[in-house]
């Protein structure tokens, strides 16, 4: 759904999951193009909650995303939000793009 290849420079949002304390796993940052995530705001969070899920322990289930917000309140990502989020993105100075950083809350698995 979400091509960063050939896409014009500012357009590319890299997207980082973190672990809700901070932790980063390796391979939790994607790029998307950020016309493309906003057009498609629903399918866009179901791609980062199914991506989120992929990095948690097995057990785990992930239980939200969220975002920092100017205030530096965290705030739940939803289809609805997504823009909201994106507004917060800053630039990553040593690529150019556009980061935002979506910390994951899990909860265990009922059994």
């Amino acid at each position: 759904l979400f091509r960063a290849a050939m896409a014009d420079f500012h357009d590319v949002l890299m997207i980082e999951l973190v672990a809700s304390n901070g932790a980063v796993k390796e391979d939790a940052s994607f790029h998307v193009l950020a016309s493309e995530l906003l057009g498609h705001a629903e399918q866009g969070y179901e791609e980062m909650l199914r991506r989120a899920q992929g990095l948690v322990a097995e057990g785990e289930e992930v239980s939200r995303l969220t975002y920092l917000d100017d205030e530096g309140d965290q705030c739940t990502l939803n289809g609805r939000t997504l823009k909201d989020a994106v507004d917060f993105a800053e630039l990553d100075q040593a690529t150019g793009y556009l980061k935002l950083r979506l910390a994951i809350f899990v909860m265990g698995k009922s059994r």
